[in-house]
């Protein structure tokens, strides 16, 4: 089951400590955008197993994704894609026609395939981590 909540659940919270700090080495993964961010969760059997979050960008009709996680034993499985399109329908209803999102370059051939781009070449780092900025017109 996939909601779209206003605010971040304690089951999201952990699951995005699991990945993004305990098996990625990530510190800083909780911000204040967390305050203002929705975010799509991913259950099953009443536990989180995917999660983003999702924000409006400065520019109109614009959109940020981000922090995007799956449970490690519920990887390739489809569910990525599945909160992804959550997150995407959500921001359509919205009003959002453009998201932006910050990707990992290890995970970005995941966006590329589910319809994202932007420059290859340019890369900046988030906590020593690679990453590229892509974009997709909804």
């Amino acid at each position: 089951m996939i909601t779209v909540n206003a605010t971040l659940p304690a089951e999201a919270r952990k699951l995005r400590e699991d990945v993004f700090i305990h098996e990625q080495g990530f510190q800083n993964e909780f911000d204040e955008t967390d305050q203002c961010a929705r975010h799509v969760i991913c259950r099953e059997n009443d536990r989180a197993v995917g999660t983003c979050r999702f924000f409006p960008a400065e520019e109109a009709g614009t959109y940020y994704i981000g922090r995007m996680a799956v449970a490690k034993d519920h990887r390739h499985q489809q569910l990525g894609t599945l909160i992804l399109e959550a997150a995407e329908n959500a921001i359509k209803k919205l009003g959002g026609t453009k998201i932006m999102l910050s990707a990992q370059v290890r995970a970005q051939n995941f966006y590329l395939r589910n319809g994202y781009t932007g420059d290859l070449e340019e890369v900046h780092m988030d906590e020593g981590e690679p990453h590229r900025w892509l974009y997709k017109e909804i």
